[in-house]
């Protein structure tokens, strides 16, 4: 409500800026949480300066619908000072082929690993990102099944600041440059835990009702 993005766990609130849609129907049927819709221009959602994720394990993720592709390269979440590759922390994006693209800067390297599966427009999707180095695995999840992922020596931590803003819907620092457009829901960033596949899909299916009404008569 208002102009702030409420954090339920009490950690990060956020900011509406500009002319962010709330209240609008979210992913999930039933819920009472609504969803923010983005209007693919300079609206977004600022998580300023928050902490940084943990560098050993971090999870996360939300429910999107892409209405219109407004640009090239849409954000969906991302910790960046600029959209110059070699400027950002973590990254949740759209390539121009309309497939998941999640960047991590792990040590001083930067991991980009593009997803296999076409995004449509106007369809729900749950995209969750894990980061685990214990097991040296970085991963990229659509609808509780993997999309894209790392399998090789991660031999550092991730590299994550609090020095830099945090934004949903487009990427920080100028307001319109790569921005989302469609509702996004659910949003989740959960520090110190890495999910397991497991996990994620059941997430995902525990979240998918099985029958949807369509009218009622009493």
């Amino acid at each position: 409500a208002g102009l702030t993005a409420v954090d339920e766990q009490g950690q990060n609130d956020g900011t509406y800026v500009n002319a962010v849609t709330r209240s609008v129907e979210g992913a999930l049927l039933g819920d009472a949480d609504t969803a923010a819709e983005f209007g693919g221009s300079t609206d977004y959602v600022n998580l300023g300066n928050m902490a940084s994720l943990s560098a050993n394990r971090m999870t996360f993720g939300c429910w999107l619908r892409a209405d219109a592709w407004a640009c090239s390269w849409p954000r969906i979440m991302s910790r960046a000072s600029s959209k110059n590759w070699s400027d950002r922390h973590w990254e949740l994006m759209v390539t121009p082929q309309r497939k998941l693209m999640l960047t991590l800067r792990v040590g001083n390297t930067i991991y980009e690993m593009e997803g296999q599966t076409t995004l449509q427009l106007g369809q729900w999707c749950f995209v969750v990102c894990v980061f685990n180095r214990n097991t040296q695995r970085i991963r990229l999840y659509l609808n509780g099944e993997r999309d894209a992922g790392w399998d090789g020596v991660v031999d550092a931590g991730l590299n994550d600041t609090d020095t830099i803003e945090a934004w949903i819907g487009d990427c920080p620092t100028v307001p319109g440059q790569c921005p989302w457009e469609g509702p996004i829901d659910e949003v989740f960033i959960i520090t110190g835990r890495a999910l397991t596949p497991p996990e994620v899909k059941e997430l995902y299916e525990d979240s998918i009702p099985n029958v949807k009404i369509v009218s009622w008569d009493n």
